[in-house]
């Protein structure tokens, strides 16, 4: 091939041509001749080759279910393809069938909890998530998403309980400073808010959603300039 995207795109239209004959997609032999994609840059190339992965992985992952319906392995980890592919009601059977089998998995319950809060319905997560708390009462990840569900529930005191808990065992973690100052805003407590928000953005200088907050906090303190450079920035 003249270039390296040329072969790189080249191998993309491969993948996803063996991988729709797999899937038996009775219009693949029409499209041999078509011509591959064309990705200009490397980011969207990256994007729809790792989507290309996820769809090989999910299909292998299928054949290993007929192979052995029992096997919860088999179910979470297609459950976690399909969620990478954001294939949310289909991950979400998955993880529901891999509990089933594995009622003792926490990682199971946590990603079927985060599967039901991306599929709004924060009260299932919640269910979920405890039960993965119940198995593994110091796992992270569970305590700051059983908090993301009292927040979505808008059961906003228990929310900011949460996510002092999380703080007090781990203050490097931006996600639980930004979640608490969204619960204050939400409470018009804007000046706590604000030290919420400088926390996230001092541990995370990248994280646009808190500089944006940061922002609209100084707005609602009447700090109209420092709110103006915060939302250009």
């Amino acid at each position: 091939f003249p270039s390296l995207r040329a072969t790189l795109n080249h191998i993309l239209w491969v993948d996803i041509y063996y991988i729709d004959a797999l899937e038996r997609d009775p219009t693949v032999l029409k499209r041999y001749v078509d011509p591959p994609p064309d990705f200009a840059d490397a980011a969207s190339l990256h994007d729809a080759q790792i989507a290309s992965d996820r769809r090989l992985l999910a299909f292998c992952l299928d054949e290993a279910i007929v192979a052995d319906p029992t096997e919860s392995d088999a179910w979470y980890n297609k459950g976690n393809a399909l969620a990478r592919l954001e294939r949310f009601p289909e991950a979400r059977s998955c993880y529901e069938r891999a509990v089933e089998l594995a009622p003792g998995d926490a990682d199971a319950w946590h990603n079927l909890g985060q599967c039901r809060l991306d599929l709004e319905d924060p009260a299932g997560a919640l269910t979920a998530l405890q039960r993965a708390l119940q198995i593994d009462p110091a796992k992270k990840n569970s305590r700051l998403a059983r908090a993301h569900c009292l927040s979505a529930m808008e059961r906003t005191d228990e929310a900011i309980h949460a996510y002092d808990e999380i703080l007090a065992q781990d203050r490097t973690w931006a996600e639980a400073w930004f979640g608490k100052g969204a619960m204050l805003g939400g409470l018009e407590r804007h000046a706590e808010a604000l030290r919420c928000f400088e926390e996230a953005i001092r541990l995370d200088p990248e994280d646009a959603a808190a500089r944006y907050s940061k922002g609209a906090s100084l707005y609602e303190l009447e700090r109209w300039a420092e709110a103006a450079r915060c939302f250009d920035a």
